[in-house]
């Protein structure tokens, strides 16, 4: 029997525009060079399930993989940051749970990506 839309859990999360871009192209071309059709629902469904599938036969897979490293930023830059969050978290109520961390993440995922594209 197939699954329903009233079947599914829905998880908003929120994703740079970036990142939906780079999404989207490789689902494109995938998509084209696979002769496929799978939607972006589909394909994230199937990074989902194939990472929970390699977690289970390696539970510290995941656990190993995260390294901590300390980041330091100096007062002024520290300001404009916390500013930064503060205005989007008074832009709309679903951006509360923003943190410093995940727009510092975000930066670092768009630098590398800048500076491997050229």
């Amino acid at each position: 029997m197939a699954e329903t839309e009233d079947e599914h859990d829905r998880l908003g999360i929120k994703v740079s525009n970036r990142l939906l871009r780079r999404l989207q192209r490789h689902i494109s071309v995938s998509n084209y060079s696979l002769k496929q059709d799978l939607s972006q629902q589909e394909w994230i469904h199937k990074a989902v399930a194939e990472k929970l599938e390699r977690e289970k036969n390696n539970p510290e897979m995941h656990h190993n993989s995260l390294k901590q490293i300390t980041i330091r930023l100096n007062q002024s830059l520290k300001s404009q940051l916390d500013k930064t969050i503060d205005q989007l978290k008074s832009m709309n109520n679903r951006t509360k749970s923003y943190s410093k961390k995940s727009w510092i993440l975000e930066a670092i995922e768009e630098k590398l990506e800048e500076e491997e594209d050229n």
